[in-house]
């Protein structure tokens, strides 16, 4: 399946309660693996420090789900939220090839990235 079908399954998915969110509310909770200092024999991307646990929550409630992982835009960089408890989450940064094409296309679309912040933050 293409990265935009599995997008409009999931958006169809989440719209079915009439909402774009999850029926259940979603729970931001940090992990050491993506905290400084960086955990020896842990791997994970290094959150900035300008992302602290209220932006985190934010950016978890805005985020969009894509095959069981979630995805936010946050001053230009991605990221990427995973489940790890009954609706506890934790996320970290990633590269934009990590991100479906579609929703890349689709936060451009609507203004929410641009193209240079690809060339920024793309690995």
């Amino acid at each position: 399946m293409s990265d935009a079908a599995k997008l409009q399954r999931n958006l169809q998915l989440s719209r079915r309660s009439g909402r774009d969110q999850p029926t259940a509310p979603m729970r931001y909770e940090g992990s050491v693996k993506h905290k400084e200092p960086w955990q020896r024999g842990r791997r994970g991307a290094i959150c900035p420090e300008d992302v602290d646990r209220r932006t985190a929550q934010h950016l978890l409630d805005d985020s969009v789900p894509v095959d069981g992982a979630r995805y936010a835009v946050h001053e230009g960089r991605a990221y990427c939220a995973r489940r790890h408890g009954p609706d506890v989450w934790h996320g970290y940064p990633v590269g934009w090839i990590r991100v479906p094409q579609s929703l890349r296309r689709r936060w451009i679309e609507e203004g929410r990235v641009r193209r240079s912040d690809f060339r920024k933050h793309w690995d």
